[in-house]
C-alpha cells in the first residue's frame, strides 16, 4: 500500500509537470501553427503604439459642402445620361416601327416573273 501511496503521489506528480509541459508545448506548437500567440499580440501591441502617437490630420472645414456639390453634380450626369438613353431607345422604336409600316416585311415578296402565257 505504501508503494501505491507513493507512486500515486510521485506518479501524480510527475505526470502533472509532464502534462503541464505537454500541454505548454502543445498550445505553443499549436499557437504557432495557427498564426496566433505571443508574437501577433505584440505585433499588434507596437501597430495600436503607432497608430496611437501618429498626428491625425485635420479634415478641411468646407469639406462637406465640397462633397455634397460634387454628389449632386453626379447625381445630375447620371439623370442626363439615363434621360439621354430612354431618348435613343424611344426613337430606335419609332424608326423600327416607320421601317416595319413601309416596308412590310411579314408580307410575301412580289413574284419577279410571271409565267409564261402561251396562246391556246
Amino acid at each position: 500500500m505504501s508503494t501505491g501511496g507513493a507512486g500515486s503521489t510521485g506518479g501524480a506528480g510527475s505526470t502533472g509537470g509532464a502534462g503541464a509541459a505537454r500541454d505548454a508545448g502543445g498550445a505553443k506548437d499549436a499557437g504557432s501553427a495557427a498564426g496566433t500567440g505571443p508574437p501577433q499580440d505584440r505585433k499588434e501591441l507596437e501597430v495600436r503604439r503607432l497608430l496611437a502617437g501618429a498626428a491625425r490630420p485635420q479634415v478641411p472645414p468646407d469639406l462637406l459642402s465640397r462633397a455634397l456639390a460634387l454628389g449632386g453634380r453626379a447625381r445630375r450626369r447620371e439623370r442626363v445620361r439615363q434621360m439621354l438613353l430612354w431618348l435613343l431607345l424611344t426613337a430606335a422604336a419609332v424608326a423600327f416601327a416607320v421601317w416595319a409600316y413601309v416596308v412590310e416585311p411579314w408580307s410575301a415578296p412580289p413574284m419577279g416573273t410571271t409565267p409564261p402565257l402561251e396562246p391556246w
